[in-house]
């Protein structure tokens, strides 16, 4: 009679044995790369039926096998054919799957990048444009102006007082040259009249020097010409 203890430890390999065989049958999937048992997978091609769980497939009955093969059930004996098939049909599931994350990933980006268009670029464009505006609208404040850059005519007002916080209390009588359209945003003209004028004859003052330098110099290439003839 069996002692109790090593009909439990039978029990025990035995139950080891077939859950290794159900792993392995489960493994037979795809081209293998390396055996449960630890050993490498070789090409091998069997001249005919050399096991007998071996399938008699073609071509060559060619199989992955692991390099301590042994028909017991725990190594690699793969068939080519299954092995590619199963591989083939792995990959082409793979690619499937891709495929459709890629699509997926895709449109996520998309809405990422419209978000943060949305969120971070937009204003941050709109904020320097303002700024920029700001500048121009700031340089552009010299002599007479004749048309305010939001494209506004220019008119004449006479201010009884001080009309916005960015007026000058200015003489005489408050005038100034104010964009049609003003508003006190910064982007529209509201030039000072006196500022004005003082900037424009600064301006004509200039030119007139200039020109009267250009015009001595013409004069004096005339005189050389027709000293020449």
């Amino acid at each position: 009679m069996t002692h109790p203890h090593e009909e439990y430890m039978d029990m025990k390999e035995l139950k080891k044995y077939n859950n290794m065989l159900g792993c392995i049958a489960d493994a037979h999937y795809g081209i293998p790369t390396r055996c449960p048992c630890g050993g490498r997978i070789v090409d091998e091609v069997s001249p005919g039926k050399k096991f007998p769980s071996d399938f008699d497939t073609h071509p060559w009955r060619k199989y992955f096998t692991c390099a301590n093969f042994e028909d017991d059930g725990l190594h690699f004996r793969q068939p080519w054919v299954f092995a590619i098939q199963d591989e083939v049909k792995g990959l082409l599931k793979r690619v499937d799957e891709m495929a459709v994350e890629i699509t997926e990933l895709k449109d996520e980006l998309n809405r990422v990048r419209t978000l943060h268009y949305v969120v971070v670029v937009q204003p941050w464009v709109r904020f320097m444009k303002y700024n920029n505006m700001l500048g121009c609208i700031a340089d552009a404040h010299y002599g007479i102006p004749t048309r305010c850059p939001c494209g506004g005519r220019i008119v004449d007002e006479v201010s009884p007082g001080k009309k916005f916080p960015s007026d000058f209390d200015t003489h005489p009588w408050r005038k100034y040259f104010t964009c049609a359209n003003f508003e006190d945003d910064g982007l529209h003209f509201r030039q000072p009249w006196v500022f004005a004028i003082q900037d424009e004859v600064k301006g004509l003052l200039k030119r007139v020097d200039e020109m009267a330098v250009e015009i001595t110099e013409l004069k004096d290439e005339l005189n050389r010409v027709r000293t020449l003839q």
